[in-house]
């Protein structure tokens, strides 16, 4: 059932309508399948690390992966963190309401592996605004 056959339903039911001119859309309108990313397995893991190493891609790109591998990031929120978000100290990531999905500020503890990466990522970007800035353009995120 589409949403436009529920909104006709409910003009029908309350009298705003006399019939549902939306009741013959399922048949000729097909429904869009959804396909999924597919998972990695835990005991695929490693192996995904290897082929990491190995990929032909930037060192950032590699350290994206890793951090959003061990943090359960999503992919928007990595790329659009700044530096200010980062307390190595605390060992703290602060992801601020407007990059969640929910809306809410998002605290992830960092690991000491975690650390590490973002210690590489800060040679290499750690003087612009993002983690991980546009090429072009170093105050704006990829």
């Amino acid at each position: 059932m589409n949403y436009s056959q529920n909104i006709f339903r409910f003009a029908v039911i309350t009298g705003r309508l006399e019939n549902n001119p939306a009741r013959e859309l399922s048949i000729a309108l097909k429904p869009r399948q959804t396909t999924h990313f597919p998972t990695i397995k835990s005991r695929s893991t490693k192996d995904f690390l290897k082929s990491v190493e190995v990929a032909n891609t930037s060192i950032q790109n590699k350290i994206a992966l890793k951090l959003q591998l061990i943090t359960f990031l999503r992919s928007s929120e990595l790329r659009k963190s700044k530096w200010e978000c980062i307390n190595f100290e605390n060992k703290r990531w602060l992801v601020p309401a407007e990059l969640m999905k929910m809306k809410q500020p998002h605290v992830v503890p960092l690991s000491e592996y975690a650390i590490s990466l973002l210690k590489e990522l800060s040679t290499i970007t750690g003087d612009n605004l993002y983690l991980f800035p546009n090429n072009q353009h170093k105050s704006i995120h990829i």
